[in-house]
Order: C-alpha cells, then sequence, then structure tokens
C-alpha cells in the first residue's frame, strides 16, 4: 500500500505541475485511466512479492547468491501482470498526453513536437522488469 500511494502522490504533484503550468487533463479520462493503472500496479506487486520475499531471503554473500537473486527477478519479470501494469501505464500516458495535445498544438504521446526549439516525448516506461 506505500508503494501504491507513494505512486499515487507523484501521479498527484505531475498533475498540478501540469495545471499549474495551464494545462488541464480531461479530469473523466485521467481518473479512469489512473484507476486502471492503480489496479494493475497492485496486481503486479502482488503476483511479484514472493520472489522478492525469496530474493531478500537469499544471503547475497552465498555462493551462487548473485545467481539465484537474478534468476527470482527474471521469473518476476516475466509476470503476466507486468504486461498488464505496461499496458496500464502506457494507456495513462496517452490519455495525459492526449491532453497535453489539445493545448500545445503538435504534440502527442511518443511523438516529438517541431513547433519550438523544445522537444518533448513521453516515453514508454517499463515497470518490474
Amino acid at each position: 500500500d506505500r508503494v501504491v500511494a507513494a505512486f499515487t502522490a507523484g501521479l498527484d504533484q505531475a498533475l498540478a505541475g501540469m495545471a499549474a503550468a495551464h494545462e488541464p487533463v480531461d479530469a473523466a479520462k485521467e481518473s479512469t485511466a489512473r484507476a486502471a493503472l492503480l489496479s494493475a500496479l497492485r496486481d503486479a506487486l502482488i503476483a511479484a512479492g514472493p520472489y522478492a520475499r525469496q530474493s531478500f531471503a537469499t544471503d547475497p554473500l552465498s555462493a551462487g547468491a548473485p545467481a539465484r537473486i537474478a534468476a527470482l527477478e527474471a521469473q518476476a519479470g516475466r509476470l503476466p501482470q507486468n504486461a498488464a501494469l505496461d499496458a496500464a501505464l502506457n494507456n495513462y500516458i496517452k490519455v495525459v498526453g492526449a491532453s497535453l495535445g489539445q493545448t500545445l498544438p503538435g504534440l502527442r504521446a511518443d511523438t516529438h513536437s517541431t513547433r519550438s526549439h523544445t522537444t518533448v516525448t513521453l516515453p514508454k516506461v517499463p515497470w518490474l522488469h
């Protein structure tokens, strides 16, 4: 719950910054995308929990420990919940980016703006990989 709360606080801070810069976001679309994102984050954290506990329980100085820890991280990284989290995050970025595109002509998610000397890109962000 602390991770989700910290993530939510980060989203709130980013939206507040956008509002302060007079870049409004469609509140209804953002809320729906945020709910899906937070649900996917919770699911991914729950699914990865056993792997994280096993990794933390491994004595890092024991023989073969780095390989065992890396194997656990790789297994956790291939969980289907991570793909769902990536999709939800990318959807959230698109929703916010679409709002930016309305206030800054020529700017869309995953593209570069050529309307000024500043180039902005909203990247795909992988989580838990």
